[in-house]
């Protein structure tokens, strides 16, 4: 009884002094994520999150709530965490052996962390969001640290908004510091300055702007620090909780479907005070469902190195402005059957006209691979179809199911000098030309390092006018793999529709070495290509070569012409 009384009289003292919550802002933070506990380290095999009371003054957790996604923990018991003090947080289950580690605390309802990421959050009890977090694997910075046992950190709680920058993956042997200093605690962090990140339209009266970081609540508002071109204001501005990286505008008349539009930011104010030093465009418009060819498959690595990923790339050549959100990718097995589609963006992101993306699995192993300019799209998908390494088939789809391009590729499609094809990408020539032609890809240059995500492929096809009924460009071509003249292109035009052609090549002998096109129905210009290949495939010897023309028409009328050509393959570059 005395007992009893004497806990009264302190929980009185406790709620006179101290306030049930705490008023400030990220006074309470998250501190570190166990997210993924299997296969464990060293660290018992469940899931929790470390929170620090980052003021001065003790924090009454009596009716604090976690939030994970859409899901919501029971309130917090009674407990008084002392300023800079950690507290593990975890379910009633783990709570046993997470106690071993730390002071811990169980909790109702105890929300499961998705191992692929997820927003979470601290609620005060007056629903007042305290901090919010929003993990993902890319946040590991180790692909390997991605397949689970380690947590991540926060690296500088003096920042607890600046996410996804001041967040890594433990680099303490027990695969985390649960209740103790976290392992990156003194590195320092680069402050950022805040930026949008990207815009895309909701509807055709609302547009979301991304930012890199959470915003102040009283910038983000004001419509004069969002400048629109066409004549678009916003009417009414909100930041979409928890996160509050996010701000809502909407318009005050609709969008347009495919017109791209300007927003100049400006003024714009991070959760820390930092603030913009100069105006930053972006840019946006209303998308619309993509159609059979307005996209392509531009490059693939379906054989990549050791520990390294396949990556796909596609090309908007449309005008239209198409979400990524709603494209599919899947493939087709040996009897022609389509597999599992798979979401190529799980939020709205805008691939413009003349654009291109390449998309992983993992694209922080891309970017250690292969040259990626700072301004490349690239994106991380949770998952892509099986890429043999010797012969598939890619279908990329809208949202609808209808197929927007299809690739059936073959590994003989590399160059046949290489040594190996492992780490290398095919690369398309010509985005107009059909996907599914042998001679519309080739190897990815060597001096590129083998391929070229998220930028213009090397062996891209040079846009070229013939002068004459046909022409050949080069003259002198050098197919060794390089990026430099790895092939030539046959030029022509013609004055009259219904023309045939038979095209051969044959060396300085008069021997054929390569029937190029048996037979074709001409356009009124276009183009044939060589890559120095001849019938079995093999790179022809260096010297003179001889494209025979013959061509024809439903009269019988004839012509055969010849157009000289010189391959070597110790072609000096200067």
């Amino acid at each position: 009884m005395k007992d009893a009384k004497k806990f009264l009289l302190v929980a009185q003292w406790v709620f006179v002094n101290y306030p049930i919550f705490s008023q400030a802002h990220h006074s309470l933070v998250i501190h570190e994520i166990m997210a993924d506990p299997s296969p464990a380290v060293q660290l018992p095999a469940y899931e929790w999150i470390e929170i620090k009371n980052n003021s001065k003054e003790p924090i009454q957790l009596l009716g604090w709530k976690l939030v994970v996604g859409t899901s919501v923990s029971g309130s917090f018991p009674t407990y008084l965490l002392l300023p800079d003090s950690l507290l593990i947080i975890c379910s009633s289950s783990a709570a046993m052996a997470m106690k071993n580690y730390g002071n811990t605390l169980a909790i109702a309802s105890f929300p499961l962390l998705s191992n692929e990421g997820e927003t979470i959050s601290i609620r005060a009890p007056n629903g007042r969001t305290n901090h919010a977090v929003t993990y993902s694997p890319i946040l590991y910075g180790s692909a390997w640290k991605q397949e689970g046992g380690w947590s991540l950190e926060m690296i500088d709680s003096r920042y607890p908004c600046w996410s996804p920058d001041n967040w890594l993956a433990s680099i303490d042997n027990k695969g985390g510091t649960p209740g103790r200093i976290n392992s990156h605690t003194g590195t320092s962090i680069i402050p950022a300055t805040i930026k949008p990140t990207r815009a895309y339209a909701i509807d055709s009266t609302t547009i979301t702007v991304v930012f890199n970081r959470p915003l102040d609540s009283a910038s983000s508002v004001q419509a004069s620090n969002y400048v629109f071109n066409n004549a678009y204001s916003p009417k009414q501005i909100r930041v979409a909780a928890p996160s509050y990286t996010q701000a809502i505008v909407l318009l005050d008349k609709p969008l347009l479907p495919d017109t791209i539009i300007k927003i100049d930011i400006k003024n714009m104010m991070d959760c820390e005070g930092g603030k913009m030093s100069e105006s930053i465009p972006v840019y946006t418009g209303l998308a619309s469902t993509a159609q059979k060819s307005s996209l392509y498959f531009n490059e693939i690595l379906f054989n990549p190195r050791p520990n390294a990923y396949d990556f796909i790339e596609i090309g908007n050549k449309s005008k239209q402005l198409i979400d990524l959100s709603t494209l599919l990718i899947s493939s087709r097995n040996s009897a022609g059957m389509m597999g599992t589609a798979y979401k190529i963006a799980e939020t709205p992101l805008l691939l413009f006209p003349g654009e291109l993306l390449a998309f992983t699995e993992d694209t922080l192993s891309l970017k250690r691979e292969y040259l990626i300019p700072f301004l490349a799209k690239i994106a991380e998908v949770k998952q892509l179809p099986l890429l043999p390494d010797e012969e598939g088939t890619l279908v990329l789809l809208n949202i609808h199911g209808e197929i927007i391009d299809e690739l059936h590729y073959y590994d003989s499609w590399h160059f046949p000098l290489l040594q190996s094809t492992e780490g290398v990408s095919l690369e398309r020539i010509d985005r107009d030309a059909p996907t599914n032609t042998a001679t519309n890809w080739h190897s990815a240059a060597s001096t590129e390092g083998f391929a070229t995500p998220g930028r213009k492929n090397s062996q891209e096809k040079l846009d070229l006018t013939p002068t004459a009924e046909y022409e050949v460009v080069p003259r002198v071509f050098s197919p060794d793999g390089d990026g430099w003249q790895d092939y030539c292109q046959l030029l022509y035009k013609t004055n009259q529709n219904g023309l045939m052609a038979c095209i051969t090549v044959v060396d300085a002998a008069g021997r054929t070495v390569r029937q190029l096109i048996p037979q074709a129905l001409l356009a009124t210009a276009g183009y044939f290509t060589w890559n120095g290949n001849n019938e079995q495939g093999q790179v022809c010897p260096p010297g003179a070569y001889l494209f025979i023309i013959q061509q024809f028409d439903l009269k019988g009328k004839t012509k055969t012409l010849r157009v000289p050509i010189v391959l070597t393959t110790s072609f000096r570059k200067v």
